[in-house]
């Protein structure tokens, strides 16, 4: 990923290891951070949070949108709450089926790591398998008056087990494969520092938000005549560095994105647990289809 020093959420040291102060300090600054969001820029905060510039976001193609899914949530909402459930489920295609195109045509992923060609092709994935989804669901509603209430409910979670199960499978392979694929080239590249950020997670509704720090080395290396500074494609989640400024290491890199460069730790990580999801997923589909078909 593309070291863009003009990120103001990035943090450029060259101490490889960081002490307790120094965490406090970077959770301290973020706090302070969101508060100032918050306080003066609370319509665009979750897109600065990401490091994305609101102005780009202010135009008529955005704000119909956003009143079109508000619209259709509003109506998805009323119309299960009236028990006209088919009603429901078409809406939830509809919404679906748009995000999924969305995702396959919009632009990348508003995040950290938004200069990576491999955060698109995972957005254009789940766009498909959304997509998929949305036409699945449409097909029940269409065809409702074949089934009756307990065979629909059957497929419904037939349908919404199975479709996570491939999702999980189909991304732990991504994971698993990209490397060999995109990653093409091997270059020499000298650390000359560290970056480091904080980020939030919150496990549920209404809990407080879990903060962690995700680092990368800064490397500096020479492609086809021209000088780059990179970071890892997915900041490593963890404080400190395993790689002294000033060692060298042999870094793959993508041949049309030269500034792209894999971290084999965090990818490997990522695909086991999707994985192990995805296994879980596919034991609830298949007993969902036992007791609800074949038994």
């Amino acid at each position: 990923m593309r070291y863009d020093r003009d990120f103001e959420r990035y943090r450029f040291s060259t101490d490889r290891v960081i002490d307790a102060d120094t965490v406090s300090a970077l959770y301290q600054e973020y706090d302070q951070y969101r508060m100032s969001l918050l306080t003066t820029d609370l319509k665009n905060s979750v897109y600065r949070m990401n490091g994305v510039e609101p102005e780009r976001h202010k135009n008529p193609g955005s704000i119909l949108l956003g009143c079109f899914f508000g619209v259709s949530m509003i109506a998805m909402v009323i119309a299960f709450i009236s028990k006209r459930f088919y009603v429901g489920g078409a809406l939830a295609a509809l919404v679906f089926g748009s995000v999924g195109l969305l995702s396959i045509c919009g632009q990348t992923m508003i995040s950290a790591d938004r200069d990576t060609h491999k955060e698109r092709v995972k957005m254009v994935i789940r766009g498909i398998l959304l997509l998929i989804g949305a036409i699945y669901l449409g097909l029940l509603m269409f065809l409702k008056d074949r089934f009756d209430s307990e065979s629909m409910l059957i497929y419904l979670s037939v349908g919404a087990f199975g479709l996570a199960s491939v999702w999980l499978f189909v991304m732990a392979l991504f994971e698993f494969f990209y490397a060999g694929i995109f990653y093409n080239e091997k270059v020499r590249a000298r650390c000359v520092g560290y970056v480091r950020m904080v980020d939030s997670d919150s496990s549920g509704e209404g809990s407080l938000p879990f903060k962690y720090i995700r680092m990368s080395p800064v490397f500096e290396y020479d492609y086809n005549g021209e000088r780059y500074e990179a970071l890892y494609d997915e900041l490593i989640t963890r404080n400190d560095s395993d790689i002294e400024v000033g060692q060298y290491e042999m870094l793959r890199i993508s041949s049309r994105y030269p500034d792209n460069v894999y971290s084999g730790w965090s990818t490997r990580v990522n695909a086991i647990s999707l994985l192990v999801f995805g296994i879980f997923a596919g034991i609830a589909t298949a007993v969902i289809v036992w007791f609800g078909f074949l038994n």
